[in-house]
């Protein structure tokens, strides 16, 4: 399986997040799958704007020329992105966010309905399924990590695939392994 690993690690320093995804990373790669690890605070990301101009002005191109770039190409070619983030507020953090957000070029401005729910038309034939793989705060309880698997469940839904899981640095690296290729 070809497996994109996002690290939303915002730390400058190499923290347990980080050696928690190099393990992870490691251990898939021991049971042969093909594993690409990007650290989002390493690579030159900016923001979305909101213009909309990958829909309207260049469709299927976002306005900025950097390194996201290398982000669709990697989406597109995976079967698996896994969202790596320690949580803030309850909420992915703001590195992961913006790679999420820069996502829209990889789908139509036009839309249709699915199951009573209005989602974007799809650009790609292909589309790689996605997990959520977080970090937890003091304060995270069952209620945010369910609200936090709910929107991602709608995300992903919006491109036309699924959220395979959410899971926590405090599950073992075996249940979570497996819940990466045994779905």
């Amino acid at each position: 399986m070809n497996i994109l690993l996002l690290n939303g690690s915002a730390s400058t320093t190499q923290t347990e997040f980080d050696l928690f995804l190099q393990s992870f990373e490691g251990k898939l790669e021991e049971l042969g799958h093909q594993i690409s690890l990007l650290t989002i605070k390493d690579m030159q990301i900016n923001f979305c704007i909101g213009c909309f101009g990958c829909w309207v002005k260049h469709p299927g191109k976002c306005v900025f020329n950097d390194e996201q770039e290398k982000i669709y190409r990697a989406v597109l070619k995976s079967d698996l992105v896994i969202l790596g983030s320690p949580l803030i507020m309850g909420f992915i953090n703001s590195n992961i966010k913006k790679v999420c957000d820069r996502l829209i070029p990889l789908l139509r401005p036009y839309v249709e309905v699915f199951k009573g729910e209005i989602r974007h038309v799809r650009r790609y034939k292909k589309f790689p399924k996605f997990a959520l793989l977080v970090e937890k705060e003091l304060d995270t309880d069952e209620e945010d990590l369910i609200l936090l698997k709910e929107i991602f469940e709608r995300t992903t839904r919006n491109f036309h695939t699924q959220l395979i899981y959410l899971k926590t640095t405090q599950n073992s690296m075996e249940e979570i392994v497996y819940a990466t290729i045994g779905h």
